[in-house]
């Protein structure tokens, strides 16, 4: 089960669209979703790999080399930042443990910034006096 944003949708329908007109073309039935769609001894296949395609998306979209790797990191920070619980989040990410997700959760310099400004929201900002503990 897959919850999709509103966008996601006419995307969807259009390649459906595409694999069914490569069905009707072939004469055969590609049960993939995104299947190599060119000429050759690949067409109607189901595409294991991307790498061409991922680097040149990238590049016209200006993000330079972000791995497909990289989305998912992110993808856990923001789920985390926006509240969604651990759970939830694990379960749309693919992680199965608690551990491995927590290593997805990186910690940077905006969070430490943005914690000082929470801590002073609740009166957290007063200098605080160093002392020595008594041995």
């Amino acid at each position: 089960m897959a919850y999709l944003p509103a966008a996601t949708i006419p995307l969807l329908r259009a390649q459906r669209q595409r694999v069914e007109e490569l069905q009707r073309i072939t004469g055969t039935i590609c049960p993939h979703v995104f299947p190599h769609l060119g000429k050759g001894r690949l067409q109607g296949q189901r595409m294991n790999q991307f790498t061409k395609q991922w680097h040149a998306a990238t590049r016209k979209a200006g993000l330079g080399h972000v791995l497909l790797h990289d989305l998912r990191r992110s993808g856990v920070r923001d789920m985390v930042r926006s509240g969604i619980s651990e759970t939830v989040a694990m379960k749309i990410s693919g992680h199965e443990t608690a551990t491995v997700f927590r290593r997805y959760n990186i910690t940077s310099d905006d969070d430490l910034r943005e914690a000082a400004v929470r801590r002073a929201q609740f009166g957290h900002s007063q200098p605080s006096k160093v002392v020595a503990l008594a041995r």
